[in-house]
């Protein structure tokens, strides 16, 4: 067990995900909020590579736009990162400068994980959605979902938990 700091040098800890390398990596969505509730974005945008040994900024870009959620993509060897104040849905290899994008969705994105054969399933606060990103193209998958969350799949029976943050319950989808 260990305690990590990174306080000072990050706004909004979000989402996170185990790197092929075993340290965990996550995004910075560089936003804070006020005394009334009030949101701004200051940023960085940024994911971080955490450690035993500390958090340091692997990536930094404004291309992230408000990085959320992120994910280990193994068949690519790639980290699929999703951002909430933007609709980019991104691509980085650990050690790149940058991203390259994959493409968008409706906005506000939030949970994301990868599918047994490759595409990427996502949450979306925009249109309260949950869609899949297959080469390049977003389809619905599910609508009506109220603050959809980070998300997770369960190969073993082929769901996905969906979060409902604001309204505190769990809806459970079949993978499309």
């Amino acid at each position: 067990i260990a305690n990590v700091t990174a306080r000072g040098r990050v706004k909004f800890l979000n989402g996170a995900a185990v790197g092929p390398d075993g340290a965990v990596y996550m995004t910075d969505t560089g936003i804070i909020f006020g005394p009334n509730g009030e949101m701004s974005h200051p940023g960085p945008d940024q994911v971080l590579r955490i450690t035993r040994g500390g958090a340091t900024p692997a990536l930094t870009s404004p291309k992230l736009e408000a990085p959320n959620g992120i994910a280990w993509d193994a068949r690519e060897r790639r980290f699929v990162i999703v951002s909430f104040g933007g609709k980019g849905i991104y691509g980085w290899k650990p050690g790149d400068k940058d991203v390259t994008s994959l493409g968008s969705g409706p906005g506000q994105q939030d949970g994301v994980v990868i599918l047994p054969d490759g595409r990427i399933l996502v949450t979306s606060w925009a249109d309260s959605s949950l869609f899949v990103l297959d080469k390049g193209q977003h389809y619905k998958v599910a609508a009506g979902i109220g603050s959809p969350a980070d998300i997770d799949f369960s190969e073993k029976d082929s769901r996905v938990a969906v979060p409902q943050l604001m309204a505190n319950k769990v809806q459970f989808w079949e993978a499309p």
